[in-house]
């Protein structure tokens, strides 16, 4: 009995921790100093994703502002992990000044946004490799270029 009631304290105490930390890390993802403009943008970004076909952790989105178009104002970035059957995850841009989305989206491949360093965003790919009847995991780092309207994986030559 003693080791039972061990259990439902110590798994009380887990999920009021959980739920601490969630809140805590809401609050730091919501950045206090957003101006209006850039809140409405998060807003829309975030609503493009939720219409993506069975689209998992929409809410959950963390953003990036970085100039990805070369119009000398910041976008607003995120990843995504969205699909059914065959699930991927990918980058999207919002430009709000020009009212513009924008994808970096090639199955099979996977991108996800890694921060930003020396002025670029860094941008993961993950892929497969066929490699005699097996599938290998791959992972490339590298950035974005955006040419013609459209957002083209760029990976980092060492």
């Amino acid at each position: 009995m003693k080791r039972y009631l061990i259990i439902i304290a110590l798994c009380i105490l887990g999920l009021t921790a959980c739920g601490k930390n969630a809140a805590d890390k809401s609050d730091t993802t919501e950045n206090q100093t957003d101006s209006p403009e850039i809140t409405e943008a998060k807003e829309k970004l975030k609503e493009r994703c939720r219409k993506l076909p069975t689209s998992f952790g929409s809410e959950l989105l963390e953003y990036y502002y970085f100039d990805v178009n070369g119009d000398g104002n910041d976008d607003v970035c995120t990843d995504c992990f969205f699909g059914s059957g065959m699930p991927r995850n990918a980058i999207f841009v919002y430009d709000y000044i020009n009212d513009k989305f924008y994808s970096l989206d090639d199955f099979p491949n996977n991108f996800s946004i890694g921060g930003i360093e020396d002025g670029k965003l860094i941008v993961k790919r993950g892929y497969q490799v066929k490699i005699g009847h097996e599938y290998v995991k791959r992972t490339e780092y590298g950035t974005i270029k955006f040419e013609n309207d459209t957002l083209t994986f760029i990976g980092d030559p060492k």
